[in-house]
């Protein structure tokens, strides 16, 4: 989704009750398991939406298709990532993490990602 930005953020609300990361309790903090979720994400052996709890709320700003706020973590799998996901040969992962911020219960990450697409064309989200 080029020109596209998705919207979401990693809070005590959001992770559940002590936050677990691949399914373990921890007493981590957002900035913590972002970095843990990322760099598994990253190393093909998680997801972001490790993170995220079973209620979530996501929105999607913009006029794209996918552009609204969905109401679960299931629902936006199925709806926006899963789609996302198939156009892809190889998958997109993130390839740098410019920063991770924390304030509070919130974490923020800046990353840039990279995948190649089924028609064999590099796909470079910034």
């Amino acid at each position: 989704m080029p020109g596209s930005r998705l919207g979401g953020k990693v809070s005590s609300r959001t992770l559940s009750k002590e936050g677990t990361a691949n399914g373990v309790r921890t007493t981590a903090t957002p900035r913590q398991l972002a970095e843990f979720a990322f760099a598994a994400w990253s190393a093909g052996t998680g997801y972001f939406t490790d993170l995220l709890a079973d209620d979530v709320r996501w929105t999607i700003a913009g006029n794209s298709l996918a552009s609204r706020t969905y109401s679960s973590k299931q629902e936006f799998i199925d709806e926006v990532l899963a789609p996302f996901g198939r156009r892809f040969r190889t998958p997109f992962r993130p390839v740098t993490v410019r920063g991770i911020y924390e304030d509070g219960d919130t974490a923020i990450v800046v990353w840039d990602g990279e995948g190649i697409a089924l028609d064999g064309a590099p796909y470079i989200n910034t």
